[in-house]
């Protein structure tokens, strides 16, 4: 592996950190109010639609390339999101994967 061809691909990227850019306050030292993104799942055939599932806040679905984004999932029995997948034969369905690894083992009951 050629790291000096490896490292001059990744900067060619079209993509660019966007924000945030100042942590907000917070008071475990590691969160700072941010969330965690599980995976993401982009639409086969329209390039400006996918689907975000977040750790502890649902599934977030774009329509405009990520400029904003809206949450769908709110009515889920749990939120944590693992991974999502859009039924081939019917766009429209999606499978999410609920339970969220950093909480194994704790009790499903606990979610309301």
């Amino acid at each position: 592996m050629n790291l000096q061809n490896n490292a001059s691909s990744k900067m060619s990227s079209a993509w660019v950190p966007f924000g945030p850019n100042e942590l907000p306050p917070s008071f475990e030292p590691s969160s700072h109010g941010m969330g965690r993104i599980n995976c993401v799942t982009f639409h086969p055939t329209d390039s400006n639609i996918m689907y975000v599932g977040v750790a502890q806040g649902g599934i977030w679905k774009t329509t405009n390339a990520g400029q904003t984004f809206t949450p769908i999932g709110d009515n889920l029995p749990i939120i944590r999101i693992s991974d999502i997948a859009i039924d081939p034969n019917n766009t429209n369905t999606l499978y999410a994967s609920v339970g969220d690894y950093a909480y194994l083992g704790v009790a499903l009951n606990t979610d309301g």
